[in-house]
This record gives C-alpha cells, sequence and structure tokens, in this order.
C-alpha cells in the first residue's frame, strides 16, 4: 500500500507541474484527494468492465452544496438483459437514492443483477422504468 500512495503522490506532483505549465489556473487544478478519487474511479471502471457486473457507485460527489444529476453506472444493454433484475430488499439502516432517471425518491430496493436502488411503490414504479426504458 506504501508503494501505491507513493506512487498516486509522485502522479499528483507531475499533474500539477504539468497542469501548471500548461497554464490551468490553480483553482482548476485538482487537490490530492480529489486526484485520488479520480484515480480509483478510472482503476474502478476498468475492472467493473472486465468482470461484467457494476457495483452501484456511492462516490458521487456533491461540490459545494450543488447536486449533480446521478447517473446509471450500468450499461444499457445490462439494464435490459433478460435474466435475473429481481427485487431485494436492503437491510442498510440508512435508505439510498433511486438511481432512475429523474427520480429523487430514497429506497431500499435493489436489483440484485444490476446493483442500483430503484423505487417500487404504488404510483412510481422505477424499478420497471429503469429496465425497460430505451
Amino acid at each position: 500500500m506504501h508503494f501505491i500512495d507513493l506512487a498516486l503522490a509522485n502522479a499528483w506532483f507531475q499533474y500539477r507541474q504539468d497542469a501548471a505549465s500548461n497554464g490551468t489556473p490553480k483553482k482548476d487544478i485538482m487537490q490530492f484527494l480529489d486526484f485520488r478519487v479520480s484515480v480509483a474511479q478510472v482503476y474502478l471502471a476498468a475492472v467493473n468492465e472486465e468482470a461484467g457486473d457494476n457495483d452501484e457507485s456511492e462516490t458521487d460527489s456533491a461540490a459545494a452544496g450543488r447536486r449533480r444529476q446521478l447517473v446509471s453506472a450500468v450499461p444499457a444493454t445490462q439494464q435490459r438483459a433478460v435474466g435475473m433484475h429481481l427485487p431485494l430488499m436492503s437491510d442498510k439502516q440508512y435508505s439510498m437514492r433511486c438511481r432512475s432517471h429523474g427520480c429523487i425518491h430514497k429506497t431500499k430496493v435493489k436489483c440484485t443483477k444490476c446493483n442500483v436502488y430503484l423505487c417500487m411503490v404504488a404510483g412510481r414504479n422505477c424499478f420497471y422504468d429503469f429496465h425497460t426504458s430505451d
């Protein structure tokens, strides 16, 4: 782990040096923690593509109080694939944000295949919409 941390620190120093030499404003240069998170996200995305299963990405961070629109990390082909898309009630203490496009509600229901949280209540069936939308 020490060597990984050392490599990340050296890569960040190189990134800062390159960004400064390219004339990037200092406020637009990533901080070390943001740099580490972005590197981790790139590697996790590559592993998820190779393995064929996408874990939910709870690393969606809001910048300075602004909310970002949640984007599904599950490819559209996997969303609509015929298979074992079954709802499962999570045993987590707190509800998670629904990952359906445009939904802002919280839920404890998640798809066993896609591993994303989706609403499934009367009048709003995001689980069905998520798996059948184009």
